[in-house]
């Protein structure tokens, strides 16, 4: 069974409205994401390294700056900021087959109103519900041209620095912020084992709760596994109060994701990529022995792909689930992996878009998914979870 942060991300992903935070509220003591932060989302909570936007000095970096860092220039006047973005009320997973609103559910206020509720029919076993109480605000990086290639310049530099500072860095891990959607107040609700069908009810009040059991057959009902609430300074049943909280709880983000060929041939990402390619007959083997020739003779004539380093490195392992641990979900990772894949490249650099806008990859993060959570493989990823990583390896 998924944990509820992967869950969550999987479920929510279908939105496409960037990745899913299981944990929006800011870490204490810490500032809400920024435009610019480089950092790491594990069990679903993004966890800062440090600023490429700011300088070294700047006592936003608590962590210090990687070797040879240069701040990235980007000029306030160009970041591209959107209002009530996405209003108040509910957003969901598929599974979520209808909901209905009750008194107070129509919004065209920026906050929901005090007696506002809604009740949710699901006929899945996992699913995900997402309510804002609060219509959010995003921003968006627009210079993408001149992020991607600073991306590309300085990532190996990145992941350095999180080795050097004890993280256990896997592959697609890091990534360069460039849009974030914020809310001020927020309900979250995780299910997974459950019967194939029943009802959940939200309200300001009480936030979820079950809301009259429709199950099929005789299995016994669960509720869900998860039902999570931001914290608010003040009265949440108060419009002004609600209106006037600064948004900084981020429920979605997009950004560059970072991953080295060291990293990926170690990855489980890469053995879904293979088997996926296997059964659809590409000819990706030739070009694979390629690279692995290359690799181990130090030919150095399989140099750059399209802006992304030679393929000069680290030997591949031949025991492709070696982990360094268990991932998490991301879908960036999938289109990570086909990049890899079908390059020589020593490192790929892909932002969230690529699979939050393109059909294609966004079917390769579905199937990657199922991948993880639907089939036999899962059950090994459950056994890895208990740290028992010899069972789990091929």
């Amino acid at each position: 069974m998924p944990a509820p942060h992967d869950t969550y991300t999987e479920q929510l992903s279908v939105l496409r409205k960037g990745h899913p935070l299981y944990y929006p509220d800011p870490a204490a003591g810490r500032p809400p994401i920024g435009i610019g932060d480089v950092g790491f989302i594990r069990e679903g909570k993004f966890q800062f390294l440090f600023s490429a936007t700011r300088a070294a000095d700047d006592p936003v970096q608590v962590n210090g700056v990687p070797d040879g860092f240069v701040p990235l220039n980007l000029d306030p006047q160009t970041l591209d900021i959107h209002e009530r973005d996405l209003e108040p009320g509910p957003l969901h997973s598929e599974s979520v087959v209808s909901f209905a609103g009750g008194a107070g559910a129509q919004v065209s206020t920026p906050t929901l109103s005090a007696n506002a509720s809604f009740n949710f029919d699901c006929n899945s076993t996992r699913g995900a519900i997402l309510v804002l109480e609060t219509a959010t605000e995003r921003t968006e990086a627009t210079r993408r041209g001149i992020i991607e290639p600073y991306a590309r310049i300085h990532c190996l530099m990145w992941y350095d620095f999180a080795l050097k500072a004890g993280i256990q860095v896997q592959f697609g891990d890091l990534m360069l912020v460039t849009e974030t959607s914020k809310t001020a107040a927020w309900s979250i609700a995780v299910y997974s084992s459950t019967s194939e069908q029943f009802s959940l009810a939200f309200s300001m009040g009480n936030s979820f709760g079950s809301a009259g059991i429709s199950a099929s057959g005789t299995q016994a009902q669960r509720l869900p596994s998860v039902h999570r609430r931001s914290q608010i300074q003040g009265d949440r049943s108060n419009a002004d109060t609600l209106a006037a909280l600064p948004k900084e709880h981020t429920v979605f983000v997009k950004g560059f994701r970072l991953g080295t060929r060291e990293l990926y041939t170690r990855s489980l990402v890469r053995t879904f990529i293979r088997q996926r390619e296997s059964k659809l007959g590409h000819p990706i083997t030739r070009l694979n022995k390629r690279i692995r020739g290359a690799l181990r003779s130090g030919d150095k004539s399989l140099s750059r792909g399209r802006g992304g380093g030679t393929a000069t490195g680290p030997q591949e392992s031949t025991e492709s689930l070696k982990l360094q641990g268990l991932p998490d979900y991301h879908p960036a990772l999938a289109v990570l992996a086909l990049e890899m894949e079908h390059t020589n490249k020593q490192y790929v650099v892909v932002h969230d878009s690529e699979w939050c806008k393109e059909p294609a990859n966004y079917e390769v993060a579905q199937e990657y998914a199922k991948f993880l959570f639907d089939t036999e493989l899962s059950k090994k990823r459950d056994i890895a979870r208990s740290g028992d990583l010899r069972r789990y390896a091929h």
